[in-house]
């Protein structure tokens, strides 16, 4: 035996061990733009990687459908969007990420929109924020908790996904510093996906519609004459 080109192999072997260990998901997955045959997946991993989703109208997975691989690269700072197609009108989907092959994360639920014009009957939910404790027996976490337990077809957003600017307030700097750089307006969006907040168990059961509110635009009752808007649109 070549204990040289043994070692080599072994090598090469630990290092593609330690790069699959390497990968994860850090922020997301959220889903939208949903339709009646269609919706979409956002999420961010930790480095370049193929990334998939299964699919699945059983939580157990069996007969999965199939979900078109994109990768992440440093280009979108990781973050990709998975496209949903091919899909039933009015029923519930469950999902799982698979990075490079490997299932991640947990699962996660969303129901299709029922075909457009149809009559029919169904929940959503609204509220703003996010920012609470992550305890179900707190005063300010528990709405989390309570709303995911709703049957709802989906949750709408009203904006203050995140504080960019408190934080600006509370380091000393005016509220409307984040926008400034735009590197810091990427930043504002990790807490938006941000897993510790008590919202994802929300996300993890429903899709979400979402529109901006001022703290998450540039600063608090703020307007488009405040410096540093082009890059909060971008």
């Amino acid at each position: 035996m070549d204990f040289q080109k043994t070692m080599q192999g072994l090598g090469i072997l630990l290092l593609c061990m330690c790069l699959a260990l390497g990968q994860s998901l850090t922020h997301g997955p959220v889903v939208g733009a949903v339709t009646s045959t269609s919706a979409q997946m956002v999420l961010r991993v930790d480095t370049e990687a193929e990334v998939s989703a299964l699919l699945s109208t059983s939580p157990d997975f069996s007969s999965p459908l199939p979900v078109q691989p994109v990768v992440a690269t440093s280009d979108n700072d990781y973050f990709v969007k998975l496209q949903l197609t091919g899909l039933q009108p009015a029923t519930h989907y469950y999902y799982r990420i698979v990075v490079n092959g490997q299932v991640m994360g947990p699962t996660g639920e969303f129901s299709t929109f029922p075909p457009e014009g149809q009559t029919t009957q169904f929940t959503f939910l609204t509220g703003s924020c996010q920012q609470a404790g992550d305890d179900p027996k707190s005063n300010i976490g528990n709405i989390f908790y309570r709303m995911a337990k709703e049957n709802a077809l989906f949750l709408l957003h009203q904006g203050d996904w995140g504080y960019p600017d408190t934080t600006d307030e509370e380091a000393g700097r005016p509220g409307d510093y984040f926008p400034l750089d735009y590197n810091r307006v990427i930043q504002s969006y990790y807490a938006r996906y941000d897993t510790t907040f008590p919202m994802i168990h929300l996300l993890r059961r429903m899709a979400v519609d979402y529109t901006y509110d001022d703290h998450d635009m540039v600063n608090d009752n703020s307007d488009y004459t405040y410096p540093g808007i082009a890059n909060t649109l971008k």
